[in-house]
């Protein structure tokens, strides 16, 4: 009891549990309702500002937000993210408060009960009030807001933008973990992986850095591309990206279908913008087979906003884009822009056939089970080594930042190296290779086309452009022959279509600097940077010439990508 007698929160605890405190805020919220009148002479904007003032007292679920442009609430069990339309604002507005309005009589004008007005409710859902608090989405798990605070306390957070319902009881986050909570909760971060074997010390630690991004999804703009790679099928990539769902606390991912034909890349993008309307925090790519060249997510991994007409309808809406995306695939296979998007995560079991392994000797035979029962605990781990690391002065670690996404790469990597993981993007050009064979091929062409171009140096190591070779097309194709690559080229059969292949890699060759060393021309090795540049030959024909690249970032001097074969004969 209170000192004047009432009752207090904790009074109706005990006594009725949430429900009936539940109902007391209600009833207060009821008795505390404002009433809005609406005169006969009254201007809309002003019935309009009065209505927004009473919404603007809601909380909770009663509560309006805004997401995608779009006036929603939270609603049902469990909780999702419903849009308000005109009888759900109606409903909203009537909760909201009581309305009355100036009615006409004998004596002069009374006030009668009324419904709120139809024509406020089409202006406040077409132009919401800028005050209305925006949702990006719901959690159930703590997750870190934009400034490192964490968010353990249900109900709505300003700095998440979400909505926070716990799935369940977990021990409360300390604001300032200790050395103990850190390596506590690495220990537990590393659990649900324990079965798993990596390619590398590196890929182990990017497999920690996704189950760590739900955690500080929103202290980063944008998250590049996880891929669950392996060898051979059955290693248990699918499997990880369940476990990082379950991290999400989602439990399920929302997934693409990807055909790879050319009706994929719209049927991609109706995908993603549906997915991203209902809010998933995993979105997979899974057992993607070939190569996976796809413009939408490219853009969709680098974007914070992700823009597209609405299925049915004749209009645009701007969607948050807070997903975290996974692909799986054996022996991955990526296109140039979408493999520097990407981040390796490979499993290699090390026999034939894993998938008739004996999971009986397994820490956790079954994972889905096992994380469907620990995943609060898995995700308060990831919260408590993110938080240790903010409160800590976020110090950097000794990781490579990935263009695009330098800030997750800042993050992650520093959280990792506090906790003591090391290794994280210590690959990166090993990954490429893999990723991007057509890369790789490219500049192993380039690398034997500038050892043809070496003897055009002068003693001082100056390019005499007079006597530079200028090759076509079709001469070009003789010197990818003697070099072995590209393989897009010496796959054809037929010469015309070798020049036609030749003519597309040119396209792609033209403007790009490549590093090449050129091995035993001095003591340490000669390293020239080269560019494809379009001359004109006899008669006007497109002829191309490699040149050397003498100004730009002189970083790219001591830094060659690909070494040149040997001579194998002129071209």
């Amino acid at each position: 009891m209170t000192d004047d007698g009432k009752r207090d929160v904790n009074d109706t605890l005990q006594e009725g549990g949430p429900e009936a405190v539940r109902e007391m805020a209600d009833q207060r919220a009821r008795d505390e309702r404002p009433t809005v009148r609406v005169g006969l002479n009254d201007q809309l904007r002003t019935v309009v500002s009065e209505a927004w003032d009473a919404v603007g007292r809601l909380e909770g679920r009663d509560g309006v937000y805004l997401r995608a442009d779009v006036l929603c609430r939270v609603y049902g069990d469990p909780p999702r993210i419903d849009g308000v339309g005109a009888d759900a604002l109606l409903s909203v507005l009537a909760d909201a408060a009581d309305w009355q309005g100036e009615v006409r009589r004998r004596k002069g004008t009374d006030w009668d009960a009324i419904a709120p007005p139809e024509r406020a409710i089409r202006i406040m859902r077409a132009r919401p009030h800028p005050a209305v608090r925006p949702l990006s989405g719901i959690v159930t798990v703590p997750v870190l807001d934009a400034d490192g605070q964490v968010v353990q306390r249900p109900g709505y957070h300003h700095g998440a933008e979400v909505w926070f319902e716990p799935a369940g009881r977990f021990e409360p986050i300390p604001d300032v973990p200790s050395r103990d909570d850190v390596a506590a909760a690495l220990e537990v971060l590393a659990d649900p992986l324990a079965d798993y074997q990596w390619e590398s010390a590196s890929d182990y630690a990017a497999a920690l850095a996704m189950l760590l991004t739900p955690a500080v999804r929103r202290m980063v703009l944008h998250v590049p591309l996880m891929v669950c790679d392996a060898p051979e099928r059955g290693s248990g990539k699918s499997l990880l990206a369940r476990v990082v769902a379950y991290v999400a606390g989602v439990g399920r991912t929302g997934v693409i279908p990807y055909r790879g034909d050319k009706g994929a890349a719209d049927e991609v993008r109706k995908t993603i913008t549906s997915l991203l309307t209902q809010g998933s925090p995993v979105i997979v790519l899974d057992n993607i087979k070939g190569r996976l060249e796809s413009s939408e997510l490219e853009t969709a991994l680098t974007t914070d906003v992700w823009s597209d007409r609405i299925l049915g309808e004749n209009r645009m809406v701007d969607l948050p884009q807070r997903a975290i995306w996974v692909l799986t695939s054996n022996n991955a296979s990526l296109g140039e822009d979408l493999s520097r998007r990407a981040v390796r995560i490979r499993i290699n079991a090390r026999c034939d056939q894993p998938w008739l392994r004996d999971t009986r000797g397994f820490k956790h035979p079954d994972l889905v089970g096992h994380m469907a029962d620990h995943y609060l605990e898995v995700a308060r781990a990831a919260a408590v080594l993110a938080r240790a690391w903010v409160v800590a002065g976020q110090p950097p670690g000794p990781n490579p930042l990935l263009g695009s996404f330098e800030r997750w790469s800042e993050v992650v990597g520093g959280v990792l190296h506090f906790a003591g993981v090391e290794g994280f993007l210590s690959n990166l050009d090993e990954v490429y290779g893999q990723f991007n064979d057509r890369g790789v091929e490219d500049r192993a062409f380039v690398a034997a086309w500038a050892r043809k171009a070496l003897p055009n140096l002068n003693l001082e190591g100056q390019y005499d452009s007079d006597r530079a070779k200028k090759y076509s097309a079709k001469e070009l194709v003789g010197l990818a022959k003697d070099a072995g690559v590209p393989e897009s080229v010496l796959s054809i059969e037929t010469d015309r279509g070798q020049q036609t292949a030749m003519a597309n890699v040119l396209k792609r060759l033209l403007g790009r600097t490549f590093v090449v060393a050129h091995d035993g021309e001095d003591e340490d090795g000669l390293v020239r940077r080269w560019s494809v540049v379009i001359d004109t030959g006899e008669r006007g024909r497109r002829v191309y010439v490699l040149e050397p690249v003498t100004d730009g970032d002189p970083v790219c001097q001591t830094s060659p990508i690909a070494p040149a074969p040997e001579d194998r004969g002129s071209a």
